[in-house]
């Protein structure tokens, strides 16, 4: 997000200047004056923590309002769950706390009750009591790129939002996918938190792989599988039931026997397939 100027809020034992954000009333943020005094006003009114965390807000050289009423709080390394509430009613656009690199599941909550676009980017990790909270996210956008790996809870959870409302590093999701493999009853939810690219599937070799692939094709949107190399030839039916399912050519792929040890002399590939004629992934 580019940004040239910036607003700071800094304690001084001078009196604010008259018609300065400060200097102005926070019955004007009611009157919709402006997200810096309402922002402002709030961090006033949160309660000081034990650490002193919210009393020391106005002498926090980490936050500013960027233009436009986005509030920044990247220099925050930890946050309560009273003070997220607080942040929580922010009306601006965007808040940003990248500075956070732990979140505990009650201050997600909070956080979750923001309705705008929801930075989190120092997070590396979520445990899934916090991913569960996070779930409930009532945002338009949820961006999580700091993460390095997601277990499988965590991916359960943040897999309950809309894939257009969550955004986290597509190579974290791809080492996941390889971490826990498919399974019939999990390849939507992969599909869904790596937005429909499958980039980390080089194979379809286990014995549920039809079912898998048959899973896979009831799927709403995009779906690319760009480095598919070996599948058998009733998964790649099963999976070519998606019309536009994004695959290597067939003659690129590796056709191995059925790995759960059935025939498949009878199988028959759709004559577009066997053309060469199928979407293949950009």
């Amino acid at each position: 997000m580019a940004s040239t100027t910036s607003t700071r809020a800094r304690s001084t034992s001078r009196p604010p200047a008259k018609g300065s954000p400060a200097g102005r009333s926070c019955s004007d943020a009611k009157k919709g004056a402006s997200h810096q005094i309402w922002a402002i006003c709030q961090l006033k009114k949160v309660p000081a923590t034990k650490s002193g965390q919210s009393a020391s807000f106005s002498r926090f050289g980490g936050w500013h309002l960027i233009p436009k009423g986005v509030l920044s709080l990247d220099g925050l390394p930890t946050l309560d769950a009273a003070t997220a509430k607080a942040l929580a009613e922010f009306t601006g656009p965007l808040l940003s706390l990248t500075g956070l690199n732990t979140l505990e599941a009650d201050t997600a909550k909070a956080l979750a009750e923001f309705k705008g676009d929801l930075f989190l980017n120092g997070l590396s990790t979520l445990d899934a009591a916090t991913a569960k909270a996070l779930a409930e996210f009532q945002g338009r956008v949820l961006s999580l790129n700091g993460l390095t790996m997601l277990d499988f809870d965590t991916a359960m959870a943040l897999a309950e939002l809309s894939e257009e409302h969550v955004f986290m590093p597509q190579d974290a999701v791809q080492r996941s996918i390889t971490k826990y493999s498919l399974t019939p009853d999990t390849a939507l939810m992969w599909a869904k938190l790596s937005k429909g690219d499958l980039s980390a599937i080089t194979a379809f070799d286990t014995p549920d792989s039809v079912a898998i692939a048959e899973a896979l094709a009831t799927r709403q949107g995009k779906l690319s599988l760009p480095n598919l190399q070996k599948i058998s030839p009733k998964t790649l039916v099963a999976l070519l039931k998606k019309t536009d399912v994004e695959i290597p050519l067939v003659e690129k792929l590796e056709l191995i026997p059925e790995p759960d040890g059935s025939p498949s002399d009878d199988v028959l590939l759709p004559d577009d397939v066997v053309k060469g004629r199928q979407r293949q992934p950009q």
